[in-house]
Order: structure tokens, then sequence, then C-alpha cells
């Protein structure tokens, strides 16, 4: 179940997991953002923008997002780099 997870949230715009978790993060994707951390995403793990996705869902403002992610262990005190 989790090999089939991975397949289908990798694609070609969002070759890796952690690109795949930033753009769910920046979107607001939920259902996105819990298969990856079904398949064990780092809730901790960088954002392309260099941030923590946990940062990346407080800068757009995704509720949801960083709610999921502090439910899974994210560290509410990581800092934006810079």
């Amino acid at each position: 179940m989790k090999f089939a997870a991975v397949m289908r949230l990798l694609n070609k715009r969002a070759p890796s997991i952690a690109e795949r978790a930033a753009e769910a993060c920046d979107k607001g994707d939920i259902p996105v953002l819990h298969d990856l951390l079904e398949v064990d995403l780092n809730p901790n793990a960088r954002a392309s923008i260099g941030d923590t996705l946990l940062m990346a869902g407080v800068w757009w403002n995704h509720v949801e997002v960083v709610e999921s992610l502090l439910a899974v262990g994210a560290d509410n005190l990581c800092r934006p780099r810079g």
C-alpha cells in the first residue's frame, strides 16, 4: 500500500516526495499531504523555498496543513532560514 501511495504521488512536475509535499503545503492540498505523511514523510522536512513544510503552511495561511503537520510531530519551534 505504501509503495502504491508513493507511486501515485510522484509525477513529472514534482520528482521527489519533498517537492510534492512542498507543493501540497503551498496549495493546501490536504489529501495529498495526508498520503505523503502516510508514507513516512518527515514532518520537519524542508520545502523548496528553504523553510520547513510547517512554515510553508503558515506562510500560505493553510490552517489544515499546519494542524496536520503538528498532529504528526512537526517541530513547532522551527524557524525560517535567513
